[in-house]
């Protein structure tokens, strides 16, 4: 076998969000292919994003998405998704939707140029992508000119196929979008795919005509509604190089903040727009908190103030709130914060010398009060009380539940609250993560991450804003791929179990319903089962998979002469591959783990759930041949001269 063919197949692991542009595609205008392309068919589409592979303008590649969402008024069951792709290559591209920006649990297309196909697809680990047995992408048109690939496609936006995910409204800014991935090439077979050959980017299918980015929307609301801000971060630290976990905590009071930066005093003002400033790679998670004491003993994690204000954990920078709503920044009232804590958690797995960094947070405020104030609800063990319980060996379950009689007495009023936020967090060794919402015990909702990855940010649940009525109840459950060394702490190698609620209107400025919360009638049970195997992870997406990969396709197939003895030897190679990582677990699976992976992780717990599943211990798998899924009534390639 050749050894080209001995690659990983990785769509997009990335850790950045590529530049979203908001103005025009004037790069691609030269190429005679797509200026015909675009005269020819910019009507079958209404929306438009230009999106970059980096933020180095030099070394960046530029890919163009078009789409338009279909409506079928008589049946929305047949709502579809049209959408065309444009990139700079000749050979393959990838486009994949998800829940966390990421390749695990991504569910996808590839499309190859040498032979025409479209191959539906997903994956659920960082592995090559497997078949979907139901096809649900169609291929409308591909055209192959001027050193770009285009490729126009259309699924419906809920196929009912545990393999896909469905694609549900984006619109509202204070939401998550959609978050999609996508990886291109010049090579005839899909290969690794390098650095700038490679996108994940969060959009607003449902959104406006032309893509937005998240950025451009929050200066524009806080240029039209701010009155001013504020500023809290670190000072040009110095981030030590000695040891891993770092934290630094800087505490603010209300009248400091008047001194120094003219923050109105005696005056209620309303938090209206968050700007997070990070400044190095090395921030793990930021986190403002308040007090409603206006005396600091100390400004550590025992005396910061310590009730929640918001939490940016490798997500979004730019945070606005839904129209009409506020959380109260100053004031004379009761529930008026008099100080701030802000804690940054820097995490250096390589002991980089000389990195210093000014992390931190931009507030923008108002006097002119908004209608409703919003408040945090912390869930789960956001003071991480389990520490330093371990977490078990294997697949371990941590199950934290939250008691009716919490919200009977924290929320106002019968008509109860609504969420418009819910932030799921756990550390590397987190495999799925739920919070499930019971109303008189039955299950009424749940927000989930099923295919959780660290590396890709911080989780918010893609949804509708929900209500949350007095007597309902929480349980917030982690499940992991526990080690016999892991154990519940603050270091990025421990394990957390935490999800923050954002609800309005607030009844108090903080409530935690966790576990020994400090919150009265709001402590939460914790319980630990050890889990049999993956089918208790509580996942929909990919349920049954029948493990069939690129090199095995179930409809139709396309006659190739590269399919045959290269195919069984790929497969046999892969058989050895696994015995192989399991036989050397102390040595070969640690060093895969150490190339993938910044966190260090007991070789001696890598054979856990599979080593597909086990992100500590990737292993090497081929890439799939020319063989491939040919759709039905598939159209011919289109080139143009």
């Amino acid at each position: 076998m050749h050894r080209a063919n001995m690659t990983i197949i990785l769509l997009v692991a990335s850790l950045y969000l590529p530049i979203v542009k908001s103005s025009g595609d004037e790069l691609f205008q030269g190429r005679e292919a797509y200026s015909k392309w675009t005269t020819e068919n910019q009507g079958n589409y209404n929306r438009l994003s230009i999106l970059s592979s980096s933020s180095d303008e030099q070394t960046a590649e530029v890919v163009v998405l078009r789409w338009s969402i279909i409506e079928n008024q008589d049946d929305h069951r047949q709502d579809e998704i049209h959408l065309a792709i444009v990139v700079q290559a000749t050979g393959w591209v990838g486009f994949g939707i998800g829940e966390n920006g990421g390749m695990k649990g991504s569910d996808m297309f590839i499309f190859q140029a040498s032979g025409g196909d479209l191959i539906d697809a997903y994956a659920t680990a960082l592995e090559r992508p497997r078949v979907d047995q139901q096809q649900d992408w169609s291929l409308v048109r591909s055209i192959v000119a001027d050193g770009l690939l285009i490729v126009e496609v259309t699924r419906l936006l809920d196929t009912g196929d545990s393999m896909d995910w469905p694609l549900t409204k984006d619109s509202q800014p204070f939401m998550p979008g959609t978050k999609i991935v996508a990886a291109w090439g010049d090579t005839e077979q899909m290969t690794y795919h390098g650095a700038n050959q490679r996108l994940a980017a969060e959009l607003r299918l449902f959104g406006a005509a032309h893509a937005v980015s998240q950025e451009s929307l929050f200066k524009e609301e806080m240029d039209r509604e701010a009155e001013g801000s504020i500023v809290m971060r670190a000072n040009n630290i110095l981030i030590p190089h000695k040891k891993t976990t770092f934290y630094l905590h800087h505490c603010y009071t209300a009248s400091d903040l008047t001194r120094t930066q003219n923050l109105p005093a005696n005056k209620t003002l309303h938090l209206i727009g968050i700007e997070w400033l990070i400044d190095r790679e090395q921030v793990h998670h930021v986190i403002l908190s308040q007090s409603t004491e206006d005396i600091i003993s100390s400004c550590d994690m025992s005396n910061a103030p310590s009730s929640t204000l918001y939490v940016w954990s490798r997500a979004n920078k730019f945070v606005l709130f839904p129209p009409g709503i506020g959380m109260v920044l100053t004031g004379n009232d009761a529930m008026a914060p008099k100080s701030f804590g802000l804690q940054n958690h820097y995490e250096n797995p390589g002991k980089v010398k000389g990195v210093r960094d000014s992390t931190g947070a931009r507030l923008y405020y108002t006097s002119k009060l908004r209608e409703t104030t919003a408040g945090v609800i912390d869930l789960g063990d956001p003071k991480v009380m389990l520490r330093p319980k371990p977490v078990g060996n294997g697949l371990q379950s941590h199950r934290f539940s939250c008691p009716g009689t919490c919200t009977s007495n924290h929320l106002s009023s019968n008509a109860g609250v609504t969420v418009f936020n819910e932030l799921l967090h756990m550390h590397t060794h987190g495999l799925s993560m739920h919070n499930i919402q019971k109303r008189d015990g039955k299950e009424v909702r749940r927000g989930s991450v099923e295919y959780y990855d660290f590396n890709q940010g911080g989780h918010s649940v893609k949804q509708e804003p929900f209500q949350v009525l007095p007597g309902d109840t929480f349980e917030t459950v982690c499940n992991y791929n526990g080690t016999r060394r892991l154990h519940f702490g603050v270091e990025a190698s421990d394990e957390m179990c935490i999800a923050y609620l954002l609800y309005y209107p607030a009844t108090d400025i903080y409530v935690a319903c966790s576990f020994q919360s400090g919150t009265a009638n709001c402590s939460a049970q914790h319980t630990a089962t050890q889990l049999v195997e993956a089918g208790q992870l509580e996942r929909s997406f990919a349920v049954g998979d029948i493990e069939t990969n690129l090199t095995k396709p179930t409809t139709a197939v396309k006659d190739s002469s590269r399919a045959g003895d290269s195919t069984i030897l790929e497969v046999v190679f892969i058989s050895i591959a696994i015995t192989f990582c399991a036989v050397q677990i102390f040595s070969r699976c640690f060093r895969s783990s150490q190339k993938y992976n910044r966190v260090r992780t007991d070789p001696k717990d890598c054979d856990q759930e599979g080593i597909s599943e086990a992100r500590s211990c990737p292993i090497a798998v081929s890439s799939f041949n020319q063989t491939a899924v040919r759709r039905r009534n598939q159209p011919v390639s289109e080139p143009i001269a």
